[in-house]
C-alpha cells in the first residue's frame, strides 16, 4: 500500500479546522482517510474533539470510593 505524506500545507489547515469540524469531514476535505488523519493528528498532538463540554447543574453529588458512597 502506497502512503503520501502530508504536506505542510494540509498539517496548517488540519490545525486551523480542528475542533471546529468533525475528523470525518476534515479526512474528506484532504482526501485521506479517517483513520490517516486521527493517526496524523495524534503524532502532531491536535486534539479533534468538537463540540465537546461539561456543564454541572446543582451540586456535586458526595465522594464516591469505588462506584459506592461512604
Amino acid at each position: 500500500m502506497k502512503r503520501n505524506p502530508l504536506t505542510e500545507e494540509e498539517n496548517a489547515k488540519i490545525r486551523s479546522l480542528a475542533g471546529r469540524m468533525s475528523a470525518s469531514n476534515i479526512a474528506a476535505e484532504l482526501g485521506r482517510t479517517k483513520a490517516a488523519l486521527v493517526m496524523h493528528a495524534s503524532k502532531l498532538k491536535i486534539s479533534l474533539r468538537t463540540g465537546w463540554r461539561v456543564t454541572f447543574k446543582g451540586d456535586f453529588p458526595s465522594a464516591t470510593v469505588g462506584g459506592r458512597s461512604g
